[in-house]
């Protein structure tokens, strides 16, 4: 009897060295990692005001739930009180230049009106006398017509010589030459005086630039003044409600959470100045838990996105099913709004993120080793036992 249970624990004690030889070498079925830890994305709580930190609530692996308080930042109402003042003069300065400006280009656009005005009554009254001299033009050269048509007949009666008879048709066309420039004339004023009457219509916006170059360029320069100084008059009515705002306020201003989580980091520290827009902490939010593990390079063509995996939490001592959600063959940067920057333990590593199952895995599980085994959806008893050797007989290094 005695022989036969010696016989009985040493094979068990070949059969548990060979087991455990198998586990600590496993096969390219079973992908294990080197290490592997659970980390969590992070989100940034930024500065909403600028003011000096007061209080700070909520300090690393502090829960904190929505709308609670995580820090307050006391702002410096005497400054914002000083520079509303400050900003309400700038803003009386810069109406009253623009009231200036408004006057002197009415008054600018006044005195080129009366300019135009003068033209017009010139031009008018030259029209005016372009038409009598037409019509004298032209009751002359009716007389000349009657006076031809009589010196004709004295002609053909031979009273009156040849000469006399060219003479008079002479200053018949000489007089309807005078006619045919008098009309030009008249058309040249009546056409002018149009285009005066239609910048009149307008007012100042209407005159061209042959009429007064230099003050109508005057004119405009003022109009671009003015509209940039009502653009500086808005942009200081806008601060100026802001300011009565940040002051209606209050002195003290609490920062609450958006998303609940824990605290990860604290980027501030009481007493200290912040600007608006300033990081002030990093939150890590327990939707957004995952493994980061590294398996040697030799696994590339044994695992996919998709796979199963069981993950072995050290400090829980248990078994957790896992997905594989991404693989990177070739080491990269650290990844921003990651709570823990993982280094790779090796060159000739591939880093896998694997997914979580939701709500069984808490926030204090956060920066723990773990061990992955990329198996099966559904592994059989023999392998689950050929997993939970390997993990403990090959912790991470």
């Amino acid at each position: 009897m005695k022989l036969v249970f010696r016989y009985c624990r040493l094979i068990l004690a070949i059969l548990l060295i060979v087991v455990s030889i198998w586990a600590l070498y496993l096969p390219p079925l079973f992908p294990s990692s080197t290490r592997a830890l659970v980390n969590a994305k992070t989100y940034q709580v930024n500065a909403p005001v600028a003011g000096t930190v007061e209080s700070i609530s909520l300090h690393k692996w502090n829960q904190a739930n929505n709308n609670r308080t995580l820090l307050t930042i006391r702002r410096d109402q005497e400054k914002a009180t000083q520079e509303l003042t400050q900003r309400r003069l700038e803003l009386a300065q810069q109406k009253t230049q623009y009231q200036a400006l408004t006057n002197t280009l009415d008054k600018q656009r006044g005195g080129l009106l009366k300019s135009l005005n003068t033209r017009h009554d010139l031009v008018a009254e030259n029209y005016r006398e372009s038409i009598k001299e037409l019509n004298l033009i032209q009751a002359e050269i009716a007389i000349k017509s009657d006076d031809e048509s009589k010196l004709r007949e004295l002609f053909d009666e031979g009273i009156i010589t040849q000469s006399e008879w060219q003479q008079t048709k002479l200053e018949k066309i000489n007089a309807e030459r005078e006619l045919s420039a008098a009309r030009l004339r008249v058309l040249g004023l009546k056409s002018e005086l149009g285009t005066i009457n239609a910048s009149l219509s307008k007012g100042a916006e209407g005159i061209s630039l042959e009429d007064n170059a230099l003050l109508l360029q005057e004119i405009r320069s003022m109009q671009l003044q003015k509209v940039s100084l009502k653009s500086e008059i808005e942009t200081l009515e806008q601060s100026i409600e802001n300011a009565i705002q940040y002051l209606s306020e209050g002195k003290s201003y609490e920062v609450n959470t958006s998303k609940p989580g824990v605290v990860w980091k604290e980027l501030v520290v009481t007493g200290q100045t912040v600007a608006q827009g300033d990081p002030l902490l990093e939150v890590a939010t327990q939707e957004s838990l995952f493994v980061e593990a590294y398996l040697s390079r030799h696994f590339l063509d044994s695992i996919q996105i998709g796979d199963s995996a069981l993950i072995y939490i050290n400090d829980d001592k248990k078994f957790y099913s896992g997905k594989v959600l991404e693989i990177q063959s070739q080491e990269q940067q650290e990844v921003k709004g990651y709570a823990i920057g993982s280094i790779s333990p090796g060159p000739l590593t591939l880093k896998v993120v694997l997914e979580l199952p939701k709500n069984e895995i808490q926030l204090d599980a956060l920066g723990h080793l773990a061990k992955v085994v990329i198996t099966n959806a559904n592994p059989s008893l023999s392998e689950r036992i050929m997993i939970w050797l390997s993990v403990h007989l090959r912790g991470n290094t």
